[in-house]
């Protein structure tokens, strides 16, 4: 493992989001069963203006970076739907990618930071930004019927 220290950033700009949504194709590139998504897809899931989920939510991505080269990423989310239909305090995350722990660890930190300042007490993911898609939510909802 790299000794070099990993920082976190905020996705901000643009060229931010290209690379939070590339930096998948880096980390999937020698997976012969990966299915990439559409970028475009991608792009609109994580620009607010694009995505409705974005009426009832908010986000936050980040990247990770060591010696200048991108070595994860991460999304933190609060949806006010996932707050009425499974209690206040259920936060989400999402789109996460690392090439280390080291990196993992740093990133989960960053978005348990976010989630905590939102007033989220615990997180569920892997989500992505639409309504009732976390796998934890429908293994959930899967083991919470009625028999």
């Amino acid at each position: 493992m790299n000794s070099a220290p990993v920082t976190i950033r905020q996705v901000e700009t643009k060229q931010d989001r290209k690379a939070f949504v590339d930096f998948a194709w880096e980390v999937y590139k020698d997976d012969p069963a990966w299915v990439p998504p559409l970028k475009d897809e991608v792009h609109g899931l994580i620009t607010p203006g694009k995505n409705p989920w974005f009426e009832h939510a908010r986000a936050q991505l980040w990247l990770a970076e060591r010696g200048g080269k991108i070595v994860g990423r991460i999304s933190a989310q609060v949806d006010d739907l996932v707050q009425e239909h499974m209690g206040q305090g259920t936060g989400q995350w999402g789109f996460f990618d690392a090439l280390d722990g080291q990196a993992a660890a740093a990133l989960i930190g960053k978005a348990e930071d976010w989630l905590r300042a939102q007033g989220m007490t615990r997180a569920l993911g892997r989500s992505a930004f639409r309504s009732g898609t976390s796998r934890a939510w429908r293994s959930r909802a899967t083991t919470s019927r009625p028999r």
